[in-house]
């Protein structure tokens, strides 16, 4: 049960902080087209891609280079085989304390996100009374 309430819990959350910044990208796009009078959406949304694929590439290789340092056990397909304590603590340590390790570490990043409801309003009036 504890299992599948973590998945569950786990999904939500991540699903949460995807859809934060699937909010945020619009508004960032259309405050620098207002900003900077140029359409840039292609080029955000492209570092926003790269940015997305790159950190799905890096999770993983990290928890491998986790597992591969204490000493994880490959077999071949079929084969089993018991792997030792300190890798099934790795395990844990990279679905859990490793990826709140650099969440934590993107807080101070999102802290500096400041454009809110207001300024991008203010920056519409001023794209209104300039046209």
């Amino acid at each position: 049960v504890f299992f599948y309430a973590r998945a569950i819990a786990g999904g939500l959350f991540s699903t949460g902080t995807l859809l934060c910044a699937l909010a945020l990208l619009p508004d960032t796009m259309e405050y620098d087209r207002l900003v900077s009078q140029q359409s840039r959406e292609g080029v955000m949304s492209g570092v926003f891609t790269l940015v997305e694929k790159v950190s799905g590439a890096i999770g993983p290789l990290l928890v491998g280079l986790l597992l591969q340092s204490q000493g994880l056990i490959v077999t071949a397909p079929g084969e089993t085989v018991e792997q030792p304590d300190q890798v099934l603590t790795a395990v844990k340590v990279g679905m859990s304390l490793l990826p709140a390790a650099i969440t934590l570490a993107c807080i101070p990043f999102l802290l500096m996100y400041r454009l809110d409801e207001a300024e991008l309003a203010r920056a519409r009036s001023a794209e209104l009374a300039a046209a």
